[in-house]
């Protein structure tokens, strides 16, 4: 089950991010959310050379992933998609998880606000 939410197939992962829209910006980190494809919602952490060297690019999907199973991601209705900028190396675990935890607040929020 776990190699199951983070294993793209390469037109899975372009398909999704056309259909993905942007959640939150902050330095060295965007977060897109699109309507998850499979039975379970899956993380695709996006790393280009330019966001850091691979020892950080590599610790940043660590992270991605571990909060991904921590917060029980999958079980939600959105695909999430990661696109690390330079910068990432500057985030740590604690700001990551605060980061997540904000998109997820913002879009639990929307539907309530969007209600007669």
């Amino acid at each position: 089950m776990k190699r199951a939410l983070t294993n793209w197939k390469k037109n899975e992962a372009a398909a999704t991010i056309r259909r993905s829209h942007l959640v939150l910006k902050v330095p060295g980190l965007d977060i897109k959310i699109a309507p998850k494809a499979k039975i379970v919602a899956r993380v695709l952490p996006v790393t280009p050379a330019k966001s850091g060297s691979a020892p950080e690019r590599n610790l940043f999907r660590r992270r991605i992933k571990a909060l991904f199973h921590e917060l029980n991601l999958h079980e939600g209705t959105h695909d999430w998609i990661f696109f690390a900028k330079p910068g990432i190396s500057a985030l740590s675990f604690e700001q990551l998880r605060e980061i997540v935890l904000q998109v997820l607040r913002s879009l639990s929020e929307k539907p309530s606000s969007t209600s007669l």
